[in-house]
């Protein structure tokens, strides 16, 4: 029962990132692609259902999943290259399933691969555009020797067959790279849980896959022409002009080694360590007459907060620091501070609505007795 379960009107029953496969979907690295799909290593508790799964059957009773033909359901009993074909010809009759078609393979590979995040991964490589297919081939994936000779059975030219006579826009040219790459890609990822290197992009003449007509980079952006128009020298130097009632900056979510999050609220994680501080520079602390562990009061326009003091010179002066993922809840106790409460939701980026977290005036003073 975390903190938003009890805010909630109803707690849906999601499994862990330990008990259900799990992804990241951004690396930091260029040009080199890595991937990982985390396998569960706990079993599910209870009747919980994986994220992807109670997405699908919320979608399901809006009515947003479109009906799926028998025969599309009784190809993904027999095989993902029967299951292929029929869903090519399942949107050549109808181009709107395509819309809904993380929904639809949740349903119909999803029980068969016990897992609607699995199937989600497969259609995605099913689906991947060409370029992706170089960037794999860079990295030495190309479909696997089982589906070169599967070009010439009965039950693929049969498939193949039945998808030209429903004039289907995927022939055989189309579907075979499509089909094997995905099956080659998507069980090298299942062989290595432990993540690998699927592909490299073309570092050399990268410039050359922008889709704009022109291919060049457009950067105005005419939402923020107004936003664009209020930077300069002169107006960055008032609106950086301290207030005289909150004269310092909180820059809201230091990270350290005792950072905790929403799946480690136990204390114990940090016992006999200074985890959650308020960090502020020497200068700072000795014009405020503050010294080193005592408690002060951190002030916004928002909120205040009781924090202990730490005076390092890790930090700015002018500036203070408070760690992200504390003020979390432990059998009935709450343990450092939440760091959120002091950010102002009106205070934020004019185009993205992001609160400023780095950015947030405050002043720091002696806990009264």
């Amino acid at each position: 029962m975390t903190e938003t379960a009890e805010l909630s009107d109803y707690v849906l029953p999601a499994r862990s990132a330990f008990e259900s496969y799990d992804s990241t979907f951004f690396t930091w690295n260029f040009p080199e692609i890595y991937f990982q799909m985390r396998p569960p290593v706990l079993e599910p508790m209870g009747e919980s259902l994986e994220m992807g799964e109670i997405f699908t059957r919320l979608a399901d009773a809006l009515g947003l999943i479109p009906q799926i033909p028998k025969e599309v359901i009784q190809a993904a009993r027999k095989s993902r290259m029967d299951l292929s074909t029929a869903l090519f010809a399942m949107v050549n009759r109808n181009p709107k399933a395509m819309e809904r078609m993380p929904f639809i393979l949740a349903k119909v590979l999803g029980p068969e691969l016990k897992s609607t995040h699995l199937a989600m991964l497969w259609g995605l490589l099913l689906t991947a555009p060409k370029e992706v297919r170089q960037y794999t081939a860079r990295a030495g994936y190309s479909p696997p020797s089982f589906f070169k000779s599967a070009l010439d059975t009965k039950a693929l030219k049969a498939a193949l067959t039945g998808i030209i006579t429903h004039r289907s826009i995927a022939p055989l040219a189309v579907l075979a790279p499509m089909f094997g790459h995905a099956e080659s890609l998507y069980q090298a990822i299942m062989d290595n849980p432990q993540g690998l290197w699927i592909g490299r992009s073309d570092d050399i003449n990268n410039m050359a896959e922008l889709t704009t007509d022109d291919g060049k980079i457009h950067l105005h952006i005419p939402e923020a022409d107004a936003w664009i128009e209020m930077v300069d020298p002169e107006k960055e130097k008032q609106a950086l002009t301290p207030d005289p009632a909150y004269p310092l900056v909180l820059n809201a979510g230091r990270h350290k080694p005792e950072n905790a999050n929403t799946l480690m609220p136990n204390p114990e994680w940090n016992k006999g360590r200074r985890a959650c501080t308020l960090a502020m520079h020497p200068d700072d602390a000795a014009r405020l007459g503050l010294v080193d562990g005592e408690k002060v009061l951190i002030a916004t326009e928002t909120a205040s907060e009781e924090i202990e003091l730490e005076v390092t010179k890790d930090v700015r002066p002018g500036m203070v620091l408070i760690p992200h993922g504390f003020g979390l809840k432990y059998e009935g106790e709450i343990h450092g501070v939440n760091v959120n409460r002091l950010t102002q939701s009106t205070h934020r980026d004019p185009l993205a609505a992001t609160p400023i977290h780095r950015y947030v005036p405050c002043k720091v003073e002696k806990v009264r007795e």
